[in-house]
C-alpha cells in the first residue's frame, strides 16, 4: 500500500527527530546546514535544506525511513540501517 503524503512528511520527521539514528543532511554542507525538512514540492515529498541561500534538494527518500519501524527497533539499530545507494 503506497503511504500519503502526509504519512511520509511524518516518518521523516519522525526519524529526523529521534536523535538515534543519523539524520538526513544537506548534500552541499552537512557540517554548517540544517538537517533536510520534508515538503511538497510538484506533488511530491522532497527533502530540502533550508538554509539561507542553499538550493540543495534530495528527492530520494531512503526506504528504510518509510518503514514502520518503532522507536525502540531504531533504537535498537543504533542508528544502523541498511541504506541502499540512491538512484542513478
Amino acid at each position: 500500500m503506497a503511504l500519503s503524503h502526509e504519512e511520509i512528511i511524518r516518518r521523516v520527521r519522525r526519524w529526523q527527530d529521534a536523535g538515534i539514528v543519523h539524520p538526513l543532511t544537506c548534500g552541499n554542507d552537512a557540517q554548517h546546514h540544517p538537517n533536510l525538512e520534508p515538503e511538497m514540492r510538484d506533488g511530491q515529498v522532497v527533502l530540502a535544506c533550508r538554509a539561507p541561500g542553499c538550493t540543495y534538494v534530495q528527492h530520494w527518500i531512503p526506504e528504510c525511513i518509510l518503514s514502520d519501524a518503532t522507536e525502540e527497533q531504531l533504537a535498537a539499530s543504533h542508528g544502523v540501517m541498511d541504506l541502499p545507494q540512491a538512484p542513478q
